[in-house]
């Protein structure tokens, strides 16, 4: 179907508590049974508010990384990543649930790619 496929992550993040307000549960709830089920323990090292500090260490791990975030930071994480091409969008929509943003080193940068889960009827398949 033209769809990419997305490698099995060796790394994942999800936002951290912060402030101990809960902030980041929803984040972390939804890759816990993937972690698991691949034998991987979630990073919370990071929450919101600390975007540029979570990409400067996901960049520099080895293998596929994953990042799930509070929906309206992850344009921050987006920005992040400095010289990306073509640019990711400057915003989430707050009805968006079945997309993702894949980043791959170019070497000198980052190609990005939205791409759709495809997990409901009427998903859409990528877009750049």
């Amino acid at each position: 179907d033209g769809q990419p496929t997305l490698p099995s992550p060796t790394v994942i993040y999800a936002s951290g508590p912060g402030a101990g307000d809960g902030e980041g549960t929803r984040p972390r709830q939804t890759v816990g049974p993937l972690a698991a089920a691949l034998g991987l323990i979630v990073d919370t090292t990071f929450s919101r508010g600390q975007e540029a500090d979570l990409v400067a260490q996901a960049a520099t791990q080895p293998g596929p990384v994953l990042i799930c975030w509070q929906h309206e930071s992850i344009p921050a994480i987006g920005a992040a990543f400095g010289n990306v091409s073509p640019a990711p969008p400057g915003s989430w929509p707050d009805d968006e649930y079945d997309k993702l943003w894949a980043f791959g080193s170019t070497g000198d940068g980052w190609q990005f790619a939205q791409v759709s889960e495809g997990l409901l009827p009427g998903d859409s398949g990528v877009s750049y």
